[in-house]
């Protein structure tokens, strides 16, 4: 793949080759990393075959290290490998702190040039990039104690009555520019949608056939939550209880997730969160004996 995400561990492999129809060594392979995403406690090298130089970012195997390095018959060939890992977060304190790439430059070379080869270079390089993700965020909420939108009904929720909660969802999108961002969720037969969202203006639907509420966000800049204030919506649901869920918590609203197209990775982009039931865990008013249904 030609992109990857934060948090994520990557694995190298590098094969080298003697094209030449002389034997060839001692071998020196090297691997300069250069990134600000990389985090540099994490890089490791198959079976401590090399040595990773912090001070240069620089994996080096040699014949110290590998005998097989010690020289290359022709057409002879061989592999190495390493790891690293991306950071969780990326380093992103202005607006030019996006399209985070790992580049990594792999040499071979040898200090010795056998006599028939004079003159000629011996050297092989190879450059290798890795786009990074935008790290697309979305947190969900719900509360019944809410200045937004002011909720009614009983506390704890009753058979055959109406209570009112209101959803917050935020999103955060870190280091790319992104488009045709969605969030949806889906609120089960028992949860009514009451059409009454904060701000207005936003693009969100509700489909009574499927229980399906869609954000349309559409263009998403980077820096969203981070440079810029979080992008949100927020809604409110109505909950009217069955004599079978007596003494139960239920949900809420279940299969919220958010997606999006990265624009500079060219990767579709997604992550979900999980699923607020009637406890509604993030009001300090509410928690379990309040989210049960009663009698």
């Amino acid at each position: 793949d030609t992109s990857v995400s934060t948090d994520q561990e990557v694995y190298y492999r590098v094969k080298y080759k003697n094209t030449t129809d002389e034997t060839i060594g001692p071998i020196v392979l090297t691997v300069k990393i250069d990134s600000q995403s990389v985090d540099w406690t994490s890089v490791k090298v198959s079976q401590d075959q090399g040595f990773f130089d912090s001070g240069s970012d620089t994996i080096t195997w040699n014949a110290s290290s590998l005998s097989s390095l010690k020289s290359l018959k022709p057409k002879e060939e061989g592999e190495v490998g390493f790891s690293l890992k991306v950071k969780s977060r990326l380093p992103i304190s202005k607006f030019s702190d996006k399209n985070f790439v790992i580049s990594t430059q792999a040499t071979v070379d040898s200090p010795n040039v056998p006599l028939s080869l004079t003159g000629t270079q011996l050297k092989g390089q190879h450059t290798l990039a890795l786009k990074i993700n935008s790290n697309l965020v979305l947190s969900a909420k719900g509360y019944f104690a809410d200045s937004t939108i002011v909720n009614s009904g009983p506390i704890p929720p009753r058979v055959g009555q109406k209570t009112t909660y209101t959803i917050y969802w935020q999103v955060l999108n870190a280091s790319n520019d992104m488009s045709d961002v969605t969030v949806e969720g889906y609120l089960p037969s028992y949860v009514q949608w009451q059409n009454n969202f904060v701000p207005s203006g936003e693009n969100i639907r509700y489909d009574a056939g499927s229980g399906k509420i869609s954000w349309q966000i559409g263009n998403l800049s980077a820096g969203v939550g981070i440079l810029m204030p979080v992008k949100q919506v927020v809604f409110q649901v109505a909950l009217t209880p069955s004599i079978s869920q007596l003494g139960q918590l239920v949900d809420i609203l279940s299969q919220i997730k958010i997606s999006g197209k990265d624009n500079f990775t060219g990767a579709e982009v997604s992550a979900g969160v999980e699923t607020i039931r009637s406890d509604m865990k993030s009001d300090p008013t509410m928690g379990y004996d309040k989210g049960r249904v009663g009698q």
